[in-house]
């Protein structure tokens, strides 16, 4: 008998190098004789796993290639012909050709038999269903944790449970360097748009109104409160780095309630008593002036308890001659900054936030700092309110070749429904209302043009008009209303104009096509000429496509 076993595993093996077809033998089993591996002793036969009897075979493993070699497949697995074909399986066993009852051997593997009941039927484990290999499941799994993003509480697996993240599934609270995250908005740029980094949407949140440095010790920070409630400045301080050291080694704590829509002053130095002088009050409560005692090159930033809210200058770096503002309209050393009345939230990133400032010039023709003031005053700054529709653009060209551009820089799409557009000429009041329809995708453009433009715009327009709203000559006040509340405005409110209309820098209105520099996020309800570009009359390519300096999130 046990030569008949080992006779038989020794065929088994030698099948997957002959070419001939093959019977199998179910090797012999008992009280002195072992079934190989984990088969089942059934009527002194053994069975391979998932068999009813010897005379049975086990329906197809779905884990076993079909075209495997026989001597590739191990115990347990379905046995091949030499031709590498599944064998089909035997007819069913019915309860009258199922043979005697018979308990399994007491050394068979009980998990793997199959007890004949008296009625003919089974109990016990049975073969597994054949899987389809042809359908596979796929889904996303971005930390490579073998759970699908969609259920993975924490799918990009930094420790951060993903509700409390910052941004889609994918890649959430990026938290690794903020060099790749320039909006700080914890979600790493090239995961959540490609090159243009994004803007900040949502809550407006505390900012840098204004930044002093003027010659000697004169220093000071404004803090502004964009929001409709009052802030409680104890988790807030202004902190600033030691030449290129980290950004939070000198510190300012602040104290007190700052109420929705004012500013409060920080100063060192001989300052107006608009500001809070750490320097003349001996500290007066405040922890150290530390924070407010930087140079030009130092960076700059606000806190709220450990978590950077805004930021002037880059951590890590310090240039001599301080920070670079804008186009080059000046640097952060001997300068007074004010922030632009559009900015409703602070900007991590200097690539961004040096756009968002006006620079009032304490450098003289020869680079002195003599015509900085000697008493700057303090404390009040110009806030233009949170994001919502602006006019991008103005073709203001021959005859009737009229176009006004409206851009949605919010993070969400927009109902037209309550806004139009208004002209005013010579009179002191907007008239001539035209009504938007529609809505408007954010990062969208709307187009309204007068409907007997010579040009051909295919898909450009959205909307024409031949009515007195797009009836205009360069030299009257074009404006979005939102019931019936001024928004925004290309020229002025109540000023008087002469024949050549609102002048920029080296253009006017008239016979222009003006377009919104592209570091503008929101509407000005008074004339700024220093928020647009100009190109020549009939200027109609970039018509219907913005471009800002960041998208909406």
């Amino acid at each position: 008998m046990l030569f008949r076993g080992w006779a038989y595993l020794l065929a088994v093996g030698c099948l997957g190098c002959l070419s001939v077809d093959y019977e199998r033998i179910n090797p012999p089993c008992g009280s002195d004789v072992d079934c190989p591996y984990d088969w089942t002793c059934i009527s002194d036969q053994c069975v391979a796993p998932g068999e009813t009897s010897p005379s049975g075979l086990p329906a197809p493993s779905s884990k076993t290639d079909a075209g495997a070699s026989i001597a590739d497949a191990g115990p347990g697995s379905t046995p091949l012909t030499a031709d590498g074909g599944v064998p089909p399986p035997n007819p069913p066993v019915t309860p009258d050709d199922a043979g005697p009852t018979e308990e399994p051997s007491p050394q068979s593997d009980a998990g793997s038999s199959s007890h004949s009941s008296s009625d003919g039927g089974s109990q016990g484990s049975s073969a597994p269903e054949p899987q389809d290999a042809g359908v596979s499941v796929t889904c996303d799994d971005y930390d490579d944790d073998g759970q699908c993003d969609d259920v993975d509480s924490d799918d990009d697996n930094d420790g951060v449970i993903d509700a409390d993240d910052g941004c889609a599934q994918g890649e959430l609270n990026w938290t690794s360097n903020g060099a790749s995250d320039v909006d700080g908005d914890g979600c790493r740029d090239e995961v959540e748009d490609t090159s243009v980094p994004d803007c900040y949407n949502g809550e407006a949140t505390l900012f840098i109104s204004q930044y002093v440095h003027m010659s000697g010790s004169y220093r000071g920070i404004e803090i502004f409160n964009p929001t409709d409630e009052t802030v409680d400045l104890s988790t807030y301080s202004i902190r600033r780095a030691n030449g290129s050291n980290p950004i939070n080694e000198m510190k300012t704590s602040l104290q007190g309630y700052l109420p929705a829509g004012t500013s409060q002053a920080y100063c060192y130095g001989a300052f107006s008593t608009t500001c809070i002088n750490l320097w003349t009050m001996g500290n007066g409560g405040f922890d150290s002036a530390d924070g407010l005692t930087f140079y030009g090159g130092n960076a700059v930033a606000l806190y709220k308890g450990e978590e950077v809210v805004d930021r002037i200058g880059v951590e890590g770096e310090s240039p001599a001659s301080g920070w670079s503002i804008g186009m080059g309209e000046g640097v952060t050393q001997y300068e007074i900054l004010i922030r632009k009345p559009n900015v409703y939230r602070g900007v991590l990133d200097w690539e961004v936030g040096r756009m968002q400032w006006s620079v009032l010039d304490c450098l003289d023709d020869n680079g002195n700092s003599e015509d900085c003031p000697s008493n700057y005053e303090m404390g009040v700054h110009t806030f233009h309110g949170t994001r919502s529709l602006f006019i991008s653009e103005v073709v203001e060209g021959t005859e009737t070749n009229k176009a006004i551009e409206i851009y949605n820089p919010t993070g969400t799409d927009v109902i037209l429904t309550g806004y139009d557009l208004r002209i005013r000429s010579s009179a002191t009041t907007f008239g001539h209302a035209y009504n938007l329809v529609g809505a408007l995708a954010s990062g969208d453009t709307l187009v309204v043009r007068h409907d007997d433009l010579s040009l051909d715009l295919g898909s450009t327009c959205d909307l024409t008009t031949s009515g007195t709203a797009l009836s205009f000559d360069g030299d009257e006040s074009i404006a979005l209303f939102y019931d019936d509340q001024l928004i925004d405005t290309v020229g002025g409110t109540n000023e008087s104009v002469d024949e050549y209309g609102w002048y920029l820098d080296e253009a006017t209105t008239v016979d222009h096509t003006i377009r919104r520099i592209t570091d503008v996020f929101h509407g000005n309800t008074s004339w700024n000429s220093d928020n647009w570009n100009a190109f020549p009359v009939d200027t109609f390519d970039g018509l219907g496509v913005h471009e800002p300096l960041c998208v909406p999130q």
